[in-house]
C-alpha cells in the first residue's frame, strides 16, 4: 500500500518524524504487541510500520486512525510526548498555544488536536481543509461515533451514499463505521469542529 514519503510533507512536520516514531514504538511496546500483530489489528503492512517508528515515513491521516484504532488509544496520545503541555494540565487542559497541527502536502488538510493529551475515548479536533481540498481518494472509516460543526466556509460531507452540503454554523453526528468523505466546497479556507467518540476494534 502506498503512503506519502517525507518529501511530500511540508517542512513544519518532518522535524517531527523522528519523535513521532519512537512514541509510536513505545506504545507498541506497552500494548506488548509485534509489529506483525499491529500490521494484522491495523491493515497497514510490516514495511511501512517499520518505516514508521524508524522516523523514515510519515503516516497518512487514515493510517493514523488505522494505527490508532487497533492500539486502543485516541490520535492526540499519538502524540502526547510531542506536546509543549505541563504534565499536571494534559488530562484536562489544552492551551491555545500547545495544539499539535498536522498538515500534509496532500490534499490540502490539516488537523489541529484540540482534545488534552490523555483523553480516553473522546477526541476533539478542528479540521483545516484549503479551497478544493478534500478527505482523500478513500472512504475513511473508524469505529464509534463522529460529530462536529461547521465553523468556517462550506463543507460537503458524504456519508454512504448520501451528500450533504453544510454551511457555517451547520452540525452533523453519525456512525464512523460507515465509509465517509468530505471536501471544501468554499473558495476560500474551511474549518470544521471535528468530534470522535471512538470504540475499539
Amino acid at each position: 500500500m502506498t503512503e506519502p514519503q517525507t518529501d511530500d510533507l511540508p517542512e513544519v512536520l518532518s522535524f517531527a518524524m523522528d519523535e513521532f516514531g519512537a512514541r509510536l514504538r513505545q506504545i507498541r511496546t506497552m500494548r506488548k504487541m509485534s509489529l506483525a500483530e499491529l500490521s494484522r489489528a491495523s491493515r497497514v503492512s510490516v514495511a511501512m510500520l517499520s518505516h514508521i517508528e524508524r522516523g523514515q515515513t510519515m503516516p497518512s491521516l487514515t493510517t493514523l486512525q488505522r494505527v490508532g484504532g487497533a492500539l486502543g488509544v485516541p490520535l492526540s496520545e499519538l502524540f502526547v510526548e510531542m506536546s509543549g503541555q505541563k504534565a499536571d494540565q494534559r488530562s484536562v487542559i489544552m492551551r491555545k498555544d500547545d495544539r499539535l497541527r498536522i498538515q500534509f502536502a496532500h490534499p490540502g488538510l490539516s488537523k489541529e488536536l484540540l482534545s488534552p493529551s490523555r483523553t480516553s475515548d473522546l477526541e476533539m479536533l478542528m479540521l483545516v481543509l484549503e479551497p478544493k481540498a478534500t478527505s482523500g481518494p478513500d472512504a475513511w472509516m473508524r469505529n464509534g461515533e463522529k460529530a462536529g460543526m461547521v465553523v468556517e466556509g462550506r463543507f460537503e460531507l458524504t456519508i454512504g451514499t448520501s451528500v450533504f452540503e453544510l454551511d457555517a454554523g451547520d452540525s452533523f453526528q453519525f456512525d464512523g463505521t460507515i465509509p465517509h468523505r468530505f471536501r471544501n466546497i468554499y473558495a476560500g479556507q474551511t474549518r470544521v469542529y471535528w468530534i470522535i467518540r471512538s470504540e475499539s476494534i
